[in-house]
């Protein structure tokens, strides 16, 4: 930063004219040298300071249809650096308005290392917002096109520990498996078991780690699946004639319950009531239970 840049009133102040004037060059120049800015203390310092300042103009000028693009998307990056306030993602979580307009950013006409920049603050963002999500951020999530962006990304991602985004692509699907139905519904209907099982398939290089957490991903995908089409059948066919069909719950080693990492234990447990969802403890049936799996199981006759 220039000393004059290092006084956090100034940088804001200079934000501030370079979003109401439209002036790219300055607002590149700017997020440059805070991004860059190796004291932290003093980084947290002039970010404190800029949205004191800016916050509401880089809402207004993400929000406006007649700002121009560039100016939206380094309005982006500013606000996405700010999501490491609690105060300002709370904030940020009320406007339902955003989300929609990042998702339009994305269909603008940028070049690769433009774009490759705002998939990769987008992530963080989406990551951040699930992060603290109560079930109507999660129907807005699923309301605005979200999850077609992240299809979008996974589809163009490989499961390669050389590629950064696809950790955030995995924890943001997690995140999503976590959320309502409207969520989970776009999840089945964008078919995203089949996209992440041709990731694991075709993948090159991948650590270890990031290999297991995918497959245990892809395993919560499957059983999201393979329950709908259960609950769909239930009526069609009744319940004996869903029993026959559960061959998929025979190939599937995973804890049902959620954030258990116990995945290909022999001595998996059913549930005694709808025989589907699998346990390692007893402690992890109890839990799963209290968490909502009393609520969807379902009998077997």
């Amino acid at each position: 930063m220039s000393n004059a840049e290092r006084n956090p009133d100034n940088f804001a102040l200079s934000v501030k004219e370079g979003l109401e004037g439209n002036d790219v060059s300055s607002l590149k120049e700017l997020y440059k040298s805070l991004s860059e800015e190796e004291n932290i203390e003093h980084a947290k310092t002039v970010c404190t300071s800029m949205y004191h300042y800016t916050l509401e103009c880089i809402l207004d000028k993400i929000k406006s249809k007649e700002a121009n693009t560039m100016t939206k998307y380094y309005a982006w990056h500013f606000l996405q650096l700010g999501t490491s306030s609690s105060d300002i993602v709370e904030k940020v979580q009320k406007d339902f308005q955003l989300l929609p307009a990042l998702m339009n950013l994305h269909t603008e006409n940028l070049d690769d290392n433009l774009l490759d920049s705002l998939h990769a603050i987008s992530l963080t963002f989406l990551v951040v917002m699930l992060g603290v999500a109560d079930d109507l951020y999660y129907d807005h999530f699923a309301e605005c096109g979200a999850l077609s962006f992240v299809h979008n990304m996974l589809a163009q991602t490989s499961l390669s520990s050389t590629d950064s985004q696809i950790e955030s692509l995995i924890l943001l699907l997690n995140l999503v498996l976590e959320g309502t139905s409207a969520c989970k519904n776009q999840l089945i209907n964008l078919d995203f078991e089949k996209l992440l099982a041709k990731k694991i398939k075709e993948r090159q290089q991948c650590n270890e780690n990031l290999l297991k957490v995918s497959q245990v991903t892809h395993q919560k995908l499957l059983l999201l699946t393979s329950e709908h089409q259960t609950f769909i059948e239930t009526f069609r066919h009744g319940f004996q004639e869903v029993a026959k069909k559960q061959k998929i719950y025979q190939e599937v080693k995973t804890c049902s319950f959620g954030t258990c990492e116990v995945t290909y234990n022999s001595q998996f447990k059913r549930c005694s009531r709808c025989k589907t969802t699998t346990y390692c403890s007893k402690e992890c049936q109890v839990k799963h239970w209290k968490n909502g799996h009393s609520k969807t199981c379902v009998p077997v006759t």
